[in-house]
């Protein structure tokens, strides 16, 4: 009989397109006979509602009218339910000092978490464990340490309620995170003036109980074609990498030693991590000595670059985030001749318009190179070309565009079912044409506990290189999950 308790049932269950339908119907009747002021019960149903579909000033006037019609107790509760429902934490905080409303635990732990307050976090996991909302207690246990607590804490709550998408999220990427797992790919590149089979594998697995992680990589090349007026001859080989990780509750930090094995034999080293730092801001950074280049055909088959990487990502909230890389970057032939240096920036802003799927995102994005390029000898690349006067690294260039992407999740993770993803961007680039960029796939589970995807993806004109290259792939990943009961929870669905 009260609606707004019946949605938000059903919304805890996970079923949130249908709780909305039941509030937006609910509001529309209480509304169809005007604001009722003259009955307690409806105008708190009423209100209630209304902070969900009304303007914020509009419904802001209408709370402050009924402030003395309500009783106090009633009134706050709205009030501070709609201030924690529109993100106002910090006049949350200063109404709850100036009105000494006290703040139910759910806000307590909303605000720990806003405020990373790891003291706060575990007095309230302690006390008031089973008062909090479950998503949050499933966040708090990540981010205090504790993630096989919050892995079992998510595979509990997903048998109480199977259809709580965000719930099921945590609790893949808490599995994919605390498991074993292997990957191969399996693709084609052609490119304008060279075409070339790609074998990926890569294996981790972690070191008993603890948070470190031992792994390995690989990419064997095998040549299929080339133009002979570009590239003089084809140039097959392997990459591979054995590396450490260590995994922090708020990031991880990884290094890796390899081999390069292409025009030349080079023993390369990487030194990377990523980390959260506050209030929805994570940084990553990474170290490259002798790593392969891609910046261009001659660079990924006789070059090579020592860089350094830094990046910052900003989610102010659930929808929207904020991303930003910074790469410096020396340029090597495989002989370790010097070719040049190279800047490089990306920067995308994205919002998405749904949170499950389909996650329609559209983004807006701006990239700059610059390069300078050594004059002299160009080492063993000199090898690839039939010219004897040409450019190693891109031209400089600045490109700015849109995009559109959906499902990516199919394609790279741990997924309940078979969806189609995709993604678009059309750019302007200042090399004088147009930048296009589009991939189209498949991606699900086989077993239940793995994720195959097919796909294939076009870019032209998208660097400092003018070039078409089209690329059809293949991928399998199989995480090794020691839950137990998975399969159950997963044919529930």
């Amino acid at each position: 009989k009260d609606p707004l308790l019946y949605a938000d049932i059903i919304n805890v269950m996970g079923m949130e397109e249908e709780a909305k339908a039941i509030k937006l119907k609910a509001y529309r009747e209480l509304k169809s006979g005007g604001v009722p002021w003259d009955d307690l019960e409806k105008l708190r149903l009423y209100l209630s509602l209304a902070m969900e579909f009304e303007n914020p000033e509009v419904f802001e006037r209408k709370l402050q009218r009924a402030k003395g019609v309500l009783s106090d107790a009633v009134w706050k509760d709205i009030y501070f339910v709609y201030l924690f429902s529109k993100e106002q934490r910090e006049k949350a905080i200063l109404q709850q000092r100036l009105y000494k409303y006290p703040l139910k635990p759910w806000m307590w732990l909303n605000l720990a978490l806003w405020q990373d307050d790891r003291y706060l976090v575990l007095q309230l996991l302690e006390s008031d464990l089973e008062a909090l909302p479950i998503r949050d207690r499933v966040e708090a246990l990540r981010r205090v340490g504790q993630p096989r607590r919050a892995l079992e804490l998510a595979f509990k709550g997903l048998e109480e309620n199977p259809y709580d998408y965000q719930l099921y999220k945590q609790f893949r990427d808490l599995a994919l995170q605390e498991s074993n797992k292997v990957s191969l790919e399996v693709s084609y590149q052609k490119r304008d003036a060279y075409g070339q089979f790609v074998e990926r594998l890569e294996v981790e697995t972690k070191l008993g109980d603890t948070n470190y992680s031992v792994g390995f990589r690989s990419s064997t090349f095998q040549p299929s074609y080339k133009d002979d007026q570009v590239i003089r001859q084809k140039v097959g080989g392997y990459q591979a990498e054995i590396y450490l990780r260590r995994q922090f509750d708020r990031g991880y930090i990884s290094f890796g030693i390899g081999q390069l094995e292409r025009l030349r034999s080079v023993a390369n080293f990487r030194l990377f991590g990523e980390s959260y730092l506050f209030s929805g801001l994570s940084a990553g950074f990474e170290v490259g000595y002798r790593q392969l280049g891609t910046e261009s055909l001659y660079l990924e088959l006789g070059g090579l670059k020592n860089y350094a990487k830094l990046s910052l990502t900003f989610t102010p909230y659930r929808r929207l985030s904020f991303f930003s890389s910074l790469e410096l970057s020396e340029f090597y032939s495989q002989d370790i001749k010097r070719l040049g240096t190279g800047f490089y920036t990306y920067n995308q802003a994205q919002y998405k318009l749904k949170a499950g799927y389909p996650d329609y995102t559209l983004r807006a994005f701006f990239s700059y190179g610059n390069y300078r390029e050594k004059a002299g000898s160009k080492g063993v690349i000199e090898q690839l070309s039939p010219f004897t006067d040409f450019r190693v690294l891109p031209e400089s260039f600045f490109s700015i565009g849109l995009g559109f992407s959906f499902g990516f999740e199919h394609k790279y993770s741990y997924t309940r079912f078979w969806r189609p993803f995709f993604d678009a961007s059309l750019a302007y680039n200042s090399l004088g044409s147009l930048g296009i960029f589009t991939e189209v796939g498949m991606g699900g589970a086989v077993f239940g506990r793995d994720n195959f995807s097919v796909g294939l993806s076009f870019s032209k004109n998208t660097g400092g290189i003018k070039e078409t290259v089209i690329s059809p792939y293949l991928i399998y990943r199989y995480y090794f999950i020691h839950t137990p009961k998975l399969r159950e929870v997963e044919e529930s669905r």
